[in-house]
């Protein structure tokens, strides 16, 4: 593939564009009839021209691999190692891997040891970019501020998948709907091409530890020999990642910036994130949200459920039991759904007939008119033009530091431990006269007013005048003062009745107060269960566009997620999400945003709605690797981890079946495992609580007053930082010089 492009790059010829047209009908609700290549096809393979493995590798961030939505879908082992001769183009993914080695005989020269190493793959692009020959860009200041949003159409994708998801649990489980007719595959403009099966190579370990700088870099340069060149012609490729893979991919960019070549300043690769450890992140939101042990024995919470369904094995940290955690949200989310559709069809159990229906009624539509019901009960919708109409802020609209200017994220800043710091207790070095290299390791203090308010917080003097000189709290319970002195406050004898040091405090307090009322009148059990099914039917909405490559919704889902990284404190995923809508927007060229777009998936099986996020694959080849490494023992030299690093694919694969048993394969058996009987019980235990019918003043003890929604919550902050995030993009062009130079 990297010959046949560099041939290209000479000649200047690319080939024929991607073909955008949707046959066969677009909206089709059958089920696309792509044949899965066979077992026997798949052993099929050439050896002559395989890619040279490097020697280089990572520890896995994860603690458990996620199942596949369909089990028999996807067969690590299918994995090919044999390069296609055309020119379709191709992405690179790498992580990190890790292997832990313990010493026998333990001393202080001796002990255990965390091997870090980096692998990586290569898939062949399914959807043709390599016509895509023009280089321009623009600006990321330049683009819309839209862009980054989702807009009615996002909204409205979101909204229809969710209701065929819907669709389907109910036609699953209600017999009434059983023999309606639901789309299976939801078809975009590039359907047929993501039904094929993925060429991926696995391109070995690099032994190079990522979690430093150096690194790094020396992974990045091993990966760089499989970008096309000619002469100083550099033919750029994704190098997709996960979170920290990306954020430690931007830093060697920065790091090698000063070089002389393109191939000097690594820009052969650009960083892109992947989808499924935003999966993981959203998931344990999701957690730290609605699962606490505090609601076990309240009827229809997280927690609840999991101990009364057997669930034991779902913990509150995600990365530890993902399969769990997702099988477990997957089927609290149906459950909740045909409890809704319980009300809405105003039926006691899942066997009656809906009120109101009868032979004649047409399924077809009645099924689709529910699914818009339900969904409407659960929906979640962001006010966008909060945003938008928000000020874009000014120099006077930053609280930090002196200056009251946003210097950039490149600026150091450090924090001081004052309290009431008239900084906001945040200063640029520059602003202070100090030098990065003089940070003090203990507190650091603006002032000798900051270092005296250190010693005594109470009262706006904050000086300790005894324990006989008098003093008043103010009643706002979250005063940040709480106590002052009669004389600081003007007072000679203690007040009667309430007391507020400020008219903003007792503003605050009557507010709380009448707001405390307003919340009685609304419904915080419905608000929490309606809330979890949203957030459920989200992650199946998400996957839902990832098993079918649908470009176009992924990138819809990253505008929805961004907001919510910016009001969940993720600010590295923030980051990376903006550079992924920046580069589809433009600031990357048309074939690089095109494959950030439509090439960011892997199918394994062949087949439609098989396909897997980059980053998952890589996990799975991560964890044949280890596996096999265990057999190693200790011997751990460069010769037996590049050996290892070949059986994950498909040299294991032939290995395995030529030596293991007919009667061991028989026991390795990949089979779904069925929820019916499950949701069945989950709605005659639950049905009676009329979760989905709104009762004013109910509420979970362990949730009082619950409130969520996906609406930002800084609006004019969000605005802020995502001009900040662009600001900061063009300056890294301008420092690693996107352009051929």
């Amino acid at each position: 593939m990297k010959q046949d492009i560099e041939e290209h790059l000479q000649s200047g010829d690319f080939g024929n564009m991607p073909n955008e047209e949707v046959s066969d009908g677009e909206n089709s609700g059958h089920e696309i009839s792509t044949p899965v290549v066979s077992e026997e096809s798949e052993m099929e393979t050439g050896s002559s021209n395989m890619i040279e493995p490097s020697s280089s590798t990572t520890i896995s961030s994860l603690y458990e691999l996620p199942l596949t939505e369909e089990n028999t879908d996807v067969e690590v082992e299918s994995i090919q190692t044999e390069e296609d001769h055309s020119s379709p183009g191709y992405t690179l993914t790498w992580d990190n891997v890790g292997k832990m080695t313990k010493a026998c005989h333990q001393n202080t020269q001796r002990q255990n040891k965390m091997m870090l190493w980096a692998l990586s793959f290569c898939a062949e692009n399914r959807i043709y970019t390599t016509g895509f020959t023009s280089e321009e860009v623009v600006k990321a200041v330049d683009i819309p501020i839209e862009k980054f949003l989702p807009m009615k159409d996002d909204l409205q994708e979101v909204r229809n998948r969710m209701e065929i998801i819907v669709m389907h649990i109910i036609q699953q489980n209600v017999p009434f709907f059983a023999s309606s007719k639901v789309v299976t595959h939801i078809r975009h403009k590039y359907w047929r091409e993501s039904s094929k099966k993925s060429n991926v190579i696995n391109l070995g370990v690099c032994q190079e530890n990522p979690s430093t700088a150096a690194g790094t870099i020396q992974i990045l340069e091993n990966l760089h020999q499989y970008v096309p060149t000619h002469e100083d012609r550099v033919h750029q490729i994704l190098c997709f990642g996960d979170g920290l893979s990306c954020e430690r991919h931007n830093d060697a960019h920065m790091s090698r910036s000063n070089g002389e070549t393109m191939i000097d300043r690594l820009q052969g690769l650009q960083p892109q994130v992947q989808e499924f450890h935003k999966r993981m992140l959203l998931m344990q939101d999701v957690m730290n949200t609605f699962f606490h042990g505090s609601s076990a024995a309240e009827k229809g919470t997280l927690f609840h459920l999991k101990n009364v369904f057997g669930h034991r094995s779902v913990k509150k940290d995600v990365g530890e039991t993902f399969n769990h955690a997702a099988d477990f949200l997957k089927f609290v989310t149906h459950g909740y759904v045909l409890l809704a559709t319980l009300e809405v069809c105003g039926m006691a159990t899942l066997d009656d007939q809906p009120e109101g229906t009868s032979a004649d009624t047409d399924i077809d539509l009645y099924i689709r008119e529910v699914s818009r019901k339900v969904v409407e009960l659960v929906w979640q919708s962001p006010d966008t033009q909060q945003i938008i109409q928000a000020s874009d802020g000014d120099q006077s609209d930053y609280i930090y530091c002196h200056c009251k200017t946003d210097l950039g994220d490149e600026a150091p800043m450090i924090d001081c431990s004052g309290i009431n710091c008239p900084g906001n207790n945040r200063f640029h070095l520059e602003c202070i006269g100090m030098e990065e290299d003089d940070v003090p390791d203990e507190d650091f203090y603006c002032s000798e007013e900051c270092q005296k308010r250190r010693i005594y917080r109470y009262c706006t003097c904050h000086e300790d005048l005894g324990e006989f000189e008098p003093m008043v709290a103010c009643d706002n319970k979250n005063c940040r003062l709480e106590w002052f002195h009669y004389k600081c406050v003007g007072l000679e004898n203690a007040p009667a009745g309430k007391w507020y040091c400020s008219d903003a405090c007792k503003r605050t307090y009557s507010k709380k107060k009448s707001s405390s009322k307003e919340t009685l009148k609304e419904d915080g059990t419905f608000n929490y269960i309606s809330s979890l099914t949203y957030m459920g039917l989200m992650d199946l909405v998400r996957q839902n566009a990832v098993r079918e490559n649908d470009g176009d919704a992924m990138m819809s889902h990253w505008k929805l997620d961004l907001l919510h990284f910016h009001n969940y404190h993720h600010p590295k995923y923030v980051l990376l999400g903006h550079r992924l809508l920046a580069g589809v927007s433009g600031w990357l060229p048309k074939r690089l945003a095109m494959d950030s777009q439509w090439n960011r998936t892997v199918n394994l099986a062949g087949g439609p709605g098989r396909n897997l996020p980059g980053d998952l694959v890589n996990e799975f080849l991560n964890k044949v690797f280890k596996e096999s490494l265990k057999d190693a023992g200790g011997n751990l030299s460069e010769e037996t981890i590049y050996r290892h690093s070949q059986l994950a694919g498909r040299m294991g694969k032939m290995i395995d079946k030529a030596y293991l048993p007919e009667s061991a394969r028989d026991f390795i058996k990949h089979t779904a495992v069925s929820m019916t009987k499950d949701l069945q019980l989950f709605v005659k235990l639950l049905h009676t609580e009329r979760f989905f019918v709104k009762s004013p003043g109910r509420s979970f003890k362990s949730y009082p007053d619950f409130h969520f929604s996906v609406a930002s919550k800084f609006p004019q902050k969000f605005k802020q930082k995502i001009v900040q995030l662009s600001k900061r993009l063009d300056k890294i062009r301008r420092c690693t010089t996107l352009e051929q130079t």
